[in-house]
C-alpha cells in the first residue's frame, strides 16, 4: 500500500467532503427558518443551549461566537436567551437566510481550524455537534481556546467505548468485525471521507491540564431531536408526546447511572469562575470540577 502522507489524506477529506455537498440540493429557506422558529422539533435543540443560561443571566454583556454553526441554530437559540453572538461557519449561504429573516444578529465567513479573530476576541466560544466532522478537531477546540476571553463550550456525542458495558463492548466489536469481514463501512466513517471524533469527560479535562487551565464543568444530555425528523411533529401531537415520553425514559435511567448519557457538555474556563456563577451552574445540573494546578508553571 502506498504511503500517504496527512496532509495528502486531509486533501482528500475536503476534496470528497466538497464532491459530496456540491451534489447535495440546499433546502429552502423558508423549510429553514420554519424549522427554526415553528417546527416543535425545535425545542429539542434550544434544550441543548439551555443549560448555558445561568452564563447568560450573570453576563447579559458578555460577547458570544458560536462556530461552525451553519444554520445558524446555535447563535438563534443563544440570542433568544438574551446572548450577543456572532455566528460563524465556513460556508455562509444559510447564515445569509436567517440573517435577513432577523433569527440571528451578526454572522461571518470563519474556518475553525484557523480562526482570524484575534487572541480573547471574544468572552465565550460555542460549537455545538461538529467537531467530531473535523479532520483536526483539537486544532479546532485550541483555537476556540485561543479566541475565548472567559470560556468555550463544547456539545458533543459521547464516545461509546469509554466505560461501556460488556454487552456494549461486544456489540461494538461485533459490529466492526462485520464491517470488515463484509467490507462494509463502519459506523465511525461518514460518506464525506471524515473519521467521527467522540469525545468524554477525562478527553476535556487532558485539554484543559495542558494549556493550564483548572476549572472545568460538565454536564451529560440526551436528544431525541433525528427522531423528531422522521414524524410531522407540528401534526401528529401522539407522535410528539412519545418522543417527549422517551425522552423523559431515558433521562431517568441516566440519571440513575443506568445509561450513559448520549451527549456531553463541556465548559472549559480560561478566567476564573467566580462562585456565583458556579453556584447557578451547579443548580442547573453542571458538575464542575477542580483540576490540579501544574507544581512547575507558576
Amino acid at each position: 500500500m502506498k504511503s500517504v502522507t496527512v496532509q495528502d489524506h486531509i486533501s482528500k477529506v475536503l476534496e470528497r467532503a466538497k464532491e459530496t455537498f456540491d451534489g447535495q440540493v440546499a433546502p429552502p429557506a423558508e423549510k429553514l427558518i420554519f424549522n427554526m422558529t415553528k417546527c416543535k422539533s425545535r425545542l429539542f435543540r434550544q434544550r441543548m443551549i439551555e443549560p448555558l443560561v445561568p452564563i447568560i443571566d450573570s453576563e447579559p454583556a458578555a460577547s458570544w461566537l458560536t462556530v461552525g454553526d451553519g444554520w445558524g441554530q446555535e447563535a438563534h437559540h443563544l440570542r433568544s436567551f438574551g446572548a450577543k453572538v456572532v455566528a460563524t461557519d465556513i460556508d455562509t449561504s444559510f447564515l445569509q437566510d436567517v440573517h435577513a429573516a432577523g433569527l440571528i444578529d451578526r454572522f461571518e465567513s470563519q474556518n475553525l481550524e484557523k480562526l482570524t479573530y484575534q487572541d480573547r476576541s471574544f468572552d465565550y466560544v460555542v460549537a455545538k455537534e461538529m467537531l467530531h466532522h473535523l479532520s483536526r478537531p483539537y486544532l479546532g477546540i485550541y483555537e476556540m481556546m485561543r479566541v475565548a476571553r472567559k470560556a468555550v463550550v463544547i456539545i458533543e456525542p459521547q464516545d461509546p467505548k469509554i466505560n461501556e458495558s460488556l454487552s456494549m463492548q461486544a456489540e461494538g466489536a461485533k459490529e466492526e468485525y462485520e464491517a470488515r469481514l463484509y467490507d462494509n463501512t463502519p459506523f465511525f466513517f461518514e460518506p464525506v471521507g471524515n473519521y467521527i471524533y467522540r469525545f468524554s469527560e477525562r478527553e476535556f479535562e487532558k485539554v484543559a491540564y495542558g494549556v493550564g487551565r483548572t476549572k472545568v464543568a460538565f454536564k451529560g444530555l440526551n436528544d431525541m431531536a433525528s427522531e423528531a425528523t422522521r414524524i410531522d411533529v407540528n401534526n401528529d401531537q401522539e407522535g410528539f408526546k412519545k418522543l417527549l415520553q422517551e425522552l423523559a425514559i431515558k433521562d431517568h435511567i441516566s440519571m440513575r447511572g443506568l445509561r450513559r448519557y448520549e451527549y456531553i457538555m463541556a465548559i472549559i474556563f480560561m478566567d476564573k469562575l467566580e462562585d456565583s456563577l458556579a453556584d447557578s451552574l451547579v443548580r442547573q445540573g453542571w458538575n464542575i470540577r477542580t483540576l490540579m494546578q501544574n507544581p512547575y508553571i507558576s
